[in-house]
């Protein structure tokens, strides 16, 4: 048996599709998970997400203090909570001295990884911490639409063929919608210009 008759890759470019990134300015009821960008070091929790830390009973500043969580490119810790929105995701940003468009880019995707494995319908990630950065440097908000479009690429290259009359059919997988939460009131940024 020829071992290429056996497995053939099988691309359906109009199976691929891009997760849905909405900007807003509060949390959509039914979100699964909750998601915060920190980076390394840090000493206290940013001012902008003491009303989300309130909110989830402290649990925020509790991760973050445990230790588990280092803020490290590409980390991601997963903690349960007693909300609607059932996980809290904190992404590691590395060093704020160096932010630059592949740390958000790295960091998006690990979220849009874990939140696809943990098969999250809805990611709220909070972003008012960062606006201004956002805001200064508008590349980054494009690097993290980026980063959270790559991490729910899965790469199958070679699968077995499934066959149903002598057509291939590709399964369909549901991809988490990520929701952008920037500045709550009036103050409008660019980005809420769509």
């Amino acid at each position: 048996m020829n071992p290429s008759s056996q497995y053939q890759p099988v691309v359906n470019l109009s199976a691929i599709k891009p997760p849905q990134i909405q900007l807003r300015q509060q949390r959509p009821a039914g979100s699964s998970a909750i998601a915060v960008l920190l980076p390394t070091k840090t000493t206290h929790l940013p001012d902008a997400l003491r009303g989300l830390n309130a909110e989830l009973n402290g649990a925020l500043e509790l991760a973050r203090q445990h230790g588990d969580f280092k803020g490290q490119p590409g980390d991601v810790a997963v903690c349960p909570l007693d909300h609607p929105s059932r996980r809290l995701l904190l992404g590691g940003l590395g060093k704020a001295e160096s932010l630059d468009a592949d740390q958000i880019r790295w960091a998006a995707a690990s979220i849009a990884r874990k939140a696809r494995q943990l098969r999250l319908r809805g990611v709220s990630i909070y972003l008012q911490s960062m606006e201004s950065i956002f805001v200064s440097n508008p590349q980054l908000l494009e690097a993290l639409a980026e980063g959270l479009t790559l991490g729910c690429f899965e790469y199958t290259p070679f699968k077995a063929a499934a066959k149903d009359d002598g057509d291939v059919k590709a399964t369909p997988t549901t991809l988490p919608t990520f929701h952008l939460i920037l500045a709550a009131g009036k103050r409008r940024t660019p980005f809420h210009q769509a």
